[in-house]
C-alpha cells in the first residue's frame, strides 16, 4: 500500500529496500516490533524472503513487542535471550567498555544481536529516529531548535554511530544495511519539517503517519517504544558490567 501523503517518500524508501536486499541473498532483519523495524519489514516482504531476529534478557518488552509485530507481518521470526556472558564477551571482544553511554549500550545490543544472526546480511532500522525527530530531546524544542538538533543527530549518526556499527559488523563477517540511510531517501525525509511534540504521548509524529497510510495497523504504527539497548534489557546488563 502507498501513502497518499508522501508519495515521494514511498518512491525513495521502496527503492533503498529493494537495492539494500541485492543481490539475492539469505537476509535477516534486526526487528523490534516498533515502527522502524516494521516499516522496513512491511517494504522487504514483497521484495525477498527475509527473517526476523530480536534479541533481549529474559521477559524483556522488546521479545514481546517484536513477536506481536511478526505474527502480523506473517513473517519468520526468533529470539535470542541474552545474558550477562554475552554482554562481558561483545565488551571485550569489540572493545567498547570504554565507550560513552548511550553509545555503548547500542553498540553492545547491535553487536549483540549482529552476532546471533544466521544471514551474512542483515538489515536495521537504523536512521529513522534521526531523521523524523525520534529522541525524548526534541519535546521541548522549538521549530528552530528542531531542526538544528535533527541536523546534529544525523551527522552523528554518520559520522560516529553508523561507521562504528560497520566496524563491528565487518569484524563478525557480516553485510549490515540500513535502507532508512539512504541517500535519496534521507534527503526527501529532511525537507519534511519535524512537527512539535510537545504535550504528545508519541514523537516522530510524520514517520508514524506515513506508515499508517502505507498499511501498518494503527497499534503497529503508533506503538510507543523505547530505544532498542533499554527495550531489550541490555543496557541494564552493560550497567552492571560496567559499573565500579
Amino acid at each position: 500500500m502507498s501513502s497518499t501523503t508522501y508519495p515521494r517518500l514511498d518512491e525513495r524508501f521502496e527503492r533503498a529496500v529493494r537495492f539494500a536486499l541485492l543481490p539475492p541473498a539469505p537476509t535477516t532483519l534486526l526487528y523490534s516490533g516498533g515502527v522502524d523495524s516494521s516499516l522496513v519489514a512491511h517494504a522487504a516482504r514483497s521484495v525477498a524472503a527475509i527473517s526476523l531476529l530480536t534479541v533481549g534478557v529474559e521477559g524483556s518488552t522488546e521479545v514481546r513487542d517484536a513477536e506481536s509485530g511478526a505474527a502480523w507481518l506473517g513473517l519468520p521470526w526468533r529470539s535470542v535471550q541474552v545474558g550477562p556472558s554475552d554482554v562481558r564477551e561483545v565488551l571485550g571482544t569489540h572493545d567498547l567498555a570504554q565507550q560513552a553511554e548511550p553509545a555503548r549500550s547500542v553498540l553492545v545490543s547491535l553487536a549483540v544481536a549482529i552476532r546471533a544472526s544466521d544471514s551474512e546480511r542483515i538489515l536495521v532500522g537504523q536512521g529513522a529516529d534521526e531523521l523524523f525527530g525520534g529522541y525524548a530531546h526534541f519535546r521541548e524544542l522549538d521549530d528552530l531548535q528542531r531542526e538544528h538538533r535533527r541536523q546534529s543527530d544525523w551527522a552523528r549518526l554518520l559520522d560516529v554511530d553508523w561507521p562504528a556499527t560497520l566496524r563491528i559488523a565487518e569484524s563478525l563477517g557480516r553485510d549490515v544495511r540500513a535502507p532508512f540511510l539512504d541517500r535519496e531517501f534521507a534527503a526527501e525525509a529532511l525537507a519534511l519539517p519535524v512537527p512539535s511534540a510537545a504535550g504528545a504521548a508519541l514523537t516522530k509524529l510524520t514517520l508514524r503517519k506515513w506508515a499508517r497510510e502505507r498499511g501498518l495497523p494503527p497499534w503497529l504504527a503508533d506503538r510507543p517504544k523505547r530505544a532498542m539497548q533499554y527495550g531489550s534489557g541490555i543496557a541494564r546488563l552493560v550497567r552492571r558490567e560496567t559499573s565500579g
